[in-house]
């Protein structure tokens, strides 16, 4: 199997997701709103949601998604978002190759056929960027690349935070009984990041909130949280985020064909520093298994490495189909038809003066109206406090209470009510301007 066949698999898996699946996890929300507001105002430094500075992450995710924008003319669209993180993606897998040596295709092809890439890969969220970037990390450090292995470093802490730094630093120390770095490798993985953290870092202390957001996401993550999963939560998250390619660690490679000792203490070391520090961290989320992924990955590769890939177009012929089955999937979802549902209700509510909205997060208006919106949780109460001229949008179950008046536009699944109210002074302005827009 050669690249050209990974990447195109990595195509069929992903691309189907990026273009036909709508925002609409808040993290990737987040980030698609900053970006957009970043093209709108021209200001690359101060990332904005919802009229809001936005500093409780670092700014790499916000400058790839406006770039995607940027690059594709396109700002409204979740794909062209998530464009640099497919590539970004992409590289991941190159890496990852590359990195484990003779078990390197396999590796890749468990990693690909796996939830975890499956479901986030294609994604413009902080989790997979940051793995680019500590891939690029060990890449860099098996071959004494130093100034690449700081750059991995930064862009890893940039992405995210705190793990880009403390993985590839604790890896470094366990492994330098056997890896023998020169001084010009450790100084680069110093200064490089001292130099680019540090710079966003003293941006910050210059901003109002800057230094205080950040402290509230590590506090977040950290000190106090909302998702206080217990301390064996990766033992059982991880094998689950792996289905189903980890599922071929049961399969008995040849015993004549091991993999070096250096490989086999690498992946382990890397795999345990980043499994103690998640379950050290007090939040715990599905999505940060991913960065267990790439070494569990690369264990179970030097397991089968002797498995001969004889027949590679049969793993394509498996991403095709899976990669059309979540093309499917998504285009029937209630989140395709709520964001179908708000694009068309887009023309009507660009005059208001103020947009209510009832149901599913202001995020996911906010991305595809594109405008701000005041929020509120009962849609009679959304009604009467809008003043005349103003939108009332709601996304609500069927048995929830709608408003006693004529909607604009209204669509139901049988599941889902969606409307689009204006208030007017009288019925006969409702009439004039619905006749006006048609």
């Amino acid at each position: 199997m050669r690249i050209w066949q990974l990447f195109l698999i990595a195509a069929l898996l992903w691309v189907p997701t990026a273009v036909f699946s709508p925002p609409t996890r808040q993290q990737e929300l987040r980030v698609l709103i900053s970006a957009r507001n970043m093209l709108e105002s021209g200001n690359f430094h101060r990332p904005e949601f919802q009229n809001q500075p936005r500093f409780r992450k670092p700014p790499m995710a916000y400058w790839m998604a406006a770039g995607g924008m940027a690059l594709t003319g396109n700002r409204n669209a979740a794909w062209a978002g998530r464009f640099l993180f497919i590539l970004s993606s992409m590289l991941a897998i190159f890496l990852l190759t590359r990195i484990s040596g003779p078990s390197g295709f396999h590796t890749a092809l468990i990693a690909l056929f796996s939830f975890g890439f499956i479901r986030y890969a294609p994604l413009a969220e902080t989790d997979m960027i940051q793995i680019t970037g500590i891939l690029l990390f060990f890449y860099a450090w098996q071959r004494q690349a130093s100034c690449l292995a700081g750059l991995g470093i930064s862009f890893a802490c940039l992405s995210k935070g705190p793990a880009g730094i403390l993985i590839p630093i604790l890896c470094l120390l366990i492994l330098l009984r056997f890896y023998r770095p020169d001084k010009k490798f450790i100084l680069a993985v110093i200064l490089i990041p001292l130099l680019l953290i540090g710079g966003w870092i003293l941006y910050l202390m210059n901003e109002l909130s800057g230094l205080d957001q950040m402290q509230k996401d590590l506090n977040a993550t950290f000190i106090n949280s909302d998702h206080n999963n217990p301390w064996y939560y990766y033992f059982y998250t991880l094998p689950l985020m792996m289905i189903p390619g980890g599922l071929l660690i049961f399969w008995r490679g040849n015993k004549k064909e091991q993999s070096s000792p250096i490989e086999i203490r690498t992946a382990m070391a890397w795999l345990c520093v980043t499994l103690v520090l998640l379950m050290v961290t007090v939040s715990k989320q599905r999505h940060y298994a991913l960065l267990l992924m790439p070494p569990a990955a690369w264990l179970i590769g030097m397991r089968i490495q002797s498995h001969k890939i004889q027949e590679s177009w049969v793993f394509i012929s498996m991403a095709t189909m899976i990669g059309l089955g979540i093309a499917g999937y998504e285009a029937n979802t209630e989140d395709h038809l709520h964001a179908k549902f708000l694009k068309e209700a887009r023309p009507f509510i660009q005059e208001a003066p103020t947009l209510h909205v009832v149901g599913i997060n202001s995020a996911i208006f906010d991305f595809h109206l594109g405008r701000h919106v005041e929020n509120t949780t009962d849609a009679r109460a959304a009604y009467q406090r809008a003043e005349p001229g103003d939108a009332v949008i709601i996304i609500q179950p069927v048995r929830a209470s709608l408003p006693d008046a004529e909607p604009l536009l209204s669509h139901s699944d049988g599941v889902w009510e969606r409307t689009l109210y204006h208030k007017q002074l009288s019925n006969s302005n409702l009439d004039t301007r619905t006749s006006k827009r048609e």
